[in-house]
C-alpha cells in the first residue's frame, strides 16, 4: 500500500501542512494574539536576567518567581500569535535555544539543579500559556498559528516538565473531544521526549533496592499516564465505513505516531512485579496487537509501515529484569511481519527493479526497512534469548540482507515454515499476571 497524504474528513489540516504553511495571513482571520507587543517585551525586559538565571540553575526559586516563569512563558510562546511583528521561525528557534541552556550545564557534568524551577514554576507556566494560544486560534480558524504552536509542543517536552507532559497525554487522550489532530500529532511526537522509562520488576519497588528510589517512584505515575494515553489512542477503533482510501490512510498515519512514540518505551510496562499480582502501564500488549491479523488486532487494520514501526518496539524492549514477561509471542508475531513485509517485496519488485519497463518508485522504504530489521532482529534475539528468537534472526537475516541489493527473494518458504514452527504454546504476553491473551492468527 502506497503511503497517502491527503486530509481526512472532520480531522483537518495535519496532511496538508506544506500547504498551510505556506499561506500568508492574508485571508485568514485576523490572527488570535495573546498579550501585546509592548506588554511581552516589557515583562521579558524585566524579567529575562532571573528567568536565564533559573533555567540554566544557577539559583533556585524563590517567593515571586511565578511572575519569572509567567514573563518567561508567554515570552517564548505568544510570539506566535504575533505574525506581523515576530518572524515566526526566529520564535521557534529562541526558544529551542532555552532548552539547550537548561540542559547544557547538566550534559557538562556541573551540579546546578534547575529541576524545581521547571516541574513546580515555568511547566506550569508554559502549560498556561500554550493553552491560551491555542484557545485564541483554533485550527480551524486560525490554521498557520495553530500549526505552528503546535509545533512547540515537541520543544516543550524537551524541558521534561511533569506539566508538560501531563498536558500533552491530555491531549492526546483527547477526553473532551476538543482536540484537533494537528495538535495531537506533534503532542505524539513530543511525547516521545518522556521516553524510554525506568521499568520496575521483582521486590525493587517494595524493599527499595534503588539508589534513587523516590526518584523513580515519583516518575512512576507520570509514565503509566503517559503510556495509557498512547495505548488508549492506539487501540481505539475507528469507523472507517463511507470513509475513501485516503481518509483510512490518514487515521493510519496519525497512529502509526502513536506507534512510533509507544515503541522507544524500551520495556514491557512499567511495573510487572509478581508480587503484586498486576501489570501497570502496559506497552508490550498493545505493541503486539498492532502485528495481530484480523480479530483482535486494531480497526481499521495496521498498515505494513505501522507493524514495522511496532516490531521494532518489541525488537529493542530490554526485559533481562522482568522475567514475567513472554517474548515468545513477540517472536511469532515480529516473524509473521517479516514474512509480510517480504511478501509484499517480492510483488512490488518487479515495479521498482533496474529492468522494469515501467519503472516507479518503491511502495515501501524496502532497503531502509530491510537494514532496520537485520539490526532489530539481532537486538530481539540478545533481548528474549530464547530459540524463537536466535531461529528467526538466522532464517530471516539472509533474505533481508538480499532485500538490501533488490535481489529476488526466492525462500521465503523457509522463512514461514520457521514462523509457523515458532507458534507458542502461550498466547499470554506475561506468564502469570492477569493479561488478556494475544490472538494469533486470527485466533
Amino acid at each position: 500500500m502506497r503511503p497517502c497524504f491527503l486530509s481526512i474528513r472532520g480531522v483537518g489540516v495535519f496532511l496538508s501542512i506544506a500547504v498551510l504553511l505556506a499561506v500568508t495571513s492574508a485571508g485568514w482571520a485576523q490572527e488570535g494574539q495573546a498579550g501585546t507587543k509592548k506588554e511581552l517585551e516589557d515583562a521579558w525586559k524585566t524579567h529575562k536576567a532571573r528567568a536565564k538565571m533559573l533555567l540554566a540553575g544557577d539559583d533556585q526559586p524563590r517567593k515571586g518567581d511565578e511572575a519569572v516563569a509567567k514573563a518567561a512563558a508567554e515570552w517564548f510562546l505568544f510570539r506566535i500569535t504575533h505574525k506581523s511583528a515576530y518572524d515566526q521561525a526566529e520564535v521557534h528557534k529562541t526558544f529551542a535555544a532555552e532548552v539547550a541552556t537548561a540542559w547544557e550545564k547538566k550534559l557538562g557534568g556541573q551540579a546546578n539543579d534547575n529541576r524545581k524551577y521547571i516541574n513546580s514554576y515555568f511547566g506550569p507556566a508554559l502549560v498556561a500559556s500554550m493553552k491560551e494560544v491555542m484557545t485564541r486560534n483554533p485550527p480551524a480558524k486560525e490554521a498557520s498559528t495553530a500549526i505552528h504552536a503546535a509545533m512547540m509542543l515537541p520543544t516543550m517536552a524537551r524541558f521534561k516538565a511533569d506539566p508538560v507532559g501531563a498536558y500533552l497525554a491530555d491531549l492526546i487522550d483527547n477526553k473532551d473531544g476538543t482536540t484537533h489532530d494537528i495538535v495531537r500529532l506533534y503532542a505524539l511526537k513530543g511525547m516521545r521526549e518522556y521516553l524510554p522509562i525506568f521499568s520496575f520488576y521483582d521486590d525493587y519497588e517494595i524493599d527499595g533496592k534503588l539508589s534513587n528510589l523516590n526518584a523513580v517512584l515519583a516518575k512512576k505515575p507520570h509514565d503509566i499516564k503517559n503510556i495509557d494515553a498512547l495505548v488508549k489512542f492506539i487501540e481505539r477503533p475507528v469507523s472507517v465505513a463511507g470513509m475513501t482510501k485516503e481518509e483510512i490512510d490518514a487515521v493510519r498515519y496519525l497512529r502509526r505516531e502513536a506507534i512510533i512514540t509507544l515503541a522507544q518505551v524500551g520495556a514491557p510496562a512499567v511495573s510487572a512485579i509478581k508480587k503484586l499480582k498486576k501489570v501497570e502501564g502496559p506497552v508490550a500488549p498493545t505493541l503486539l496487537k498492532v502485528l495481530v491479523k484480523g480479530k483482535g488486532g486494531l480497526q481499521p487494520p495496521a498498515s505494513l509501515s505501522e507493524k514495522i514501526e511496532a516490531a521494532h518496539g518489541l525488537c529493542y524492549m530490554k526485559h533481562a529484569n522482568m522475567p514475567e514477561y513472554n517474548p515468545d509471542v513477540a517472536a511469532y508475531l515480529i516473524g509473521q511481519t517479516v514474512v509480510e513485509f517480504v511478501s509484499e517485496y517480492n510483488q512490488d519488485l518487479v515495479n521498482f527493479r533496474v529492468a522494469a519497463v515501467n519503472k516507479t518508485l518503491p511502495a515501501l522504504p524496502f532497503k531502509v526497512d530491510a537494514n532496520r530489521l537485520l539490526v532489530g532482529l539481532k537486538e530481539f534475539a540478545k533481548n528474549a534469548n530464547t530459540d524463537a528468537a536466535a531461529k528467526l534472526r538466522d532464517t530471516a537475516q539472509p533474505i533481508l540482507l538480499r532485500m538490501t541489493n533488490y535481489d529476488t527473494i526466492n525462500t521465503l518458504p523457509d522463512l514461514q515454515r520457521q514462523v509457523q514452527q515458532s507458534l507458542p504454546k502461550s498466547k499470554a504476553p506475561f506468564k502469570t499476571l492477569p493479561t488478556p491473551a494475544i490472538p494469533l492468527d486470527g485466533q
